[in-house]
């Protein structure tokens, strides 16, 4: 079965690399979106499997996608992995208590990034 993942992730070098690691492990329906508000539009109308999200993106935030899209029937099923460099507790245990399937602080390795990806999909 193909999935669909998105990537909101403002830095086009960071997008790329996981854009490049997630299509040599079979992923090729990726989309990335690089601010909030094109993400949030172009979701009304097409879900993603999985979400690769990061917090502070210009626009609509991280924190107040995922909120949106766990408190929205249409979009509660949508998988979400936080992608950011908040590495602070608080910030991690308020992602994954509204919602968040997992939470990865930067810098990442693409390896643990893509293993994540695969679990959470299974």
């Amino acid at each position: 079965m193909l999935k669909k993942v998105f990537i909101c992730e403002d830095e086009p070098a960071i997008a790329k690399l996981i854009k490049l690691r997630l299509n040599a492990d079979g992923f090729k329906d990726i989309t990335i979106f690089d601010n909030g508000e094109k993400l949030c539009e172009h979701i009304k109308g097409e879900k993603p499997d999985l979400l690769l999200l990061d917090v502070m993106i210009p626009g609509i935030d991280g924190m107040t996608i995922l909120k949106t899209l766990k408190g929205d029937d249409s979009s509660k099923h949508v998988k979400v992995i936080m992608l950011t460099a908040l590495s602070k507790e608080a910030d991690i245990v308020k992602c994954l208590d509204m919602g968040a399937d997992d939470y990865i602080t930067k810098p990442f390795s693409p390896a643990e990034l893509s293993s994540r990806v695969k679990k959470i999909l299974r």
